[in-house]
């Protein structure tokens, strides 16, 4: 039997790791007993902007030191390209740069490689369209073409994911059955590509078996989850963590894989990385939050102002919600807690304060809160509020 793929996805925009930043993921991994690391950064310029040019010498260098490292520790590397923003789908040039890429980070020790397809226009490109009938079509002949070749240009098999355009639910306007871009790709990719979705929204409020039925309908077990949970970086001014709510360790049974896309923050990666594992073993979510309250200093403080750093907080009278034992817990956690974890999570925390103030209009004088607001806020947020 296959096993489950799990463990992380460095797949967040506005973050780039170094190498050491890397090994330590790679460490947590394994103390955790997860297997996989998914290559595909974001703002790697090579991974997806300039994804014609190669590597260079000493970063491929770097690259596979890691891979072997990674590999001595039990940790499958995944490595990834995101051609999608300037492929050309019937560009033979275009075709032979991708696939030299994607073989030049194949090493001994990798036996999956994944074609990234995400966030590009869902539209097929117009010199393309007297080609193929879709973008889902095209994208299709393109991963049957590719994994063919890798596998002959390395001379063993190579396992392919795939992140499709059309990633979620949301995406296809809630109705998978009949979304022609991913039944299209369907009907064109090989059986055996494994298929990234995030599930009913591009970061889901839940993932359990009955979120992933439409999907699972088209593609069957080949889904593997991109779970964007603890990901910030469509909020990079909140602070986002707490309890690992709403996942179901019975989607093990449907799926070949789960991952978690988090933030890039290395302190913030390794607490989140270890409430996921212990959901996967089977853990009730609150129970492994107080465990880690409890490993923590002032984790009373931050158990009472959790609830306003969850991805999918409820904020319908926030002021009136928060008490006063709370903001105190909020003031002390940020003028007088010392921890690589408050440096990652500061910006948020004071940020939280400060819309606090602003929402329950807590000011001696107007003037008072436009000085306020001058210090805090940008001239074209300041002139709506005022």
């Amino acid at each position: 039997m296959q096993q489950l793929a799990t463990g992380y996805i460095e797949g967040y925009y506005a973050k780039l790791l170094s190498w050491q930043e890397r090994a330590r993921i790679v460490k947590t991994l394994s103390g955790l007993k997860l297997n996989s690391y998914l290559y595909a950064p974001k703002e790697d310029a090579f991974h997806r902007v300039r994804w014609q040019i190669r590597y260079s010498r000493a970063w491929l260098r770097a690259y596979r030191n890691w891979i072997r490292t990674s590999a001595q520790a039990g940790i499958n590397i995944i490595p990834a390209i995101a051609p999608g923003l300037s492929f050309d789908y019937c560009s033979t040039s275009h075709y032979r740069k991708l696939l030299s890429k994607c073989a030049s980070l194949l090493t001994p020790q990798t036996d999956t490689f994944a074609l990234l397809m995400d966030d590009i226009d869902e539209h097929l490109p117009r010199p393309n369209a007297g080609n193929y009938s879709s973008l889902g079509r095209a994208h299709g002949v393109l991963l049957s073409r590719l994994r063919n070749d890798l596998s002959s240009t390395v001379t063993r098999p190579i396992s392919l994911w795939f992140c499709p355009t059309i990633y979620c639910d949301q995406m296809a306007g809630y109705d998978v059955a009949n979304n022609t871009y991913l039944n299209d790709l369907q009907l064109s990719m090989p059986e055996d590509v494994s298929l990234l979705w995030t599930g009913t929204e591009v970061i889901s409020p839940s993932l359990k078996p009955g979120d992933i039925r439409s999907i699972s309908k088209l593609f069957g077990k080949q889904l593997i989850i991109w779970d964007n949970y603890y990901a910030n970086d469509y909020c990079p001014s909140k602070a986002i963590t707490g309890p690992y709510l709403d996942r179901s360790d019975s989607l093990v049974k449907h799926v070949k894989g789960i991952l978690l896309n988090p933030a890039g923050l290395p302190q913030s990666d390794d607490l989140h990385l270890g409430l996921y594992a212990r959901m996967l073993d089977g853990a009730a979510p609150y129970s492994s939050w107080r465990q880690f309250l409890s490993s923590v200093e002032y984790g009373a403080d931050i158990n009472k102002i959790a609830h306003w750093l969850r991805p999918f907080c409820k904020i319908d009278s926030l002021p009136n919600k928060i008490t006063r034992p709370a903001r105190q817990a909020l003031c002390r956690l940020i003028r007088t807690w010392k921890s690589p974890l408050l440096c990652e999570w500061y910006t948020g925390l004071y940020m939280l304060e400060i819309d606090i103030r602003l929402a329950d209009n807590s000011f001696p004088s107007r003037a008072q809160r436009d000085i306020f607001l001058a210090k805090k806020y940008s001239p074209f947020l300041r002139a709506s509020l005022s």
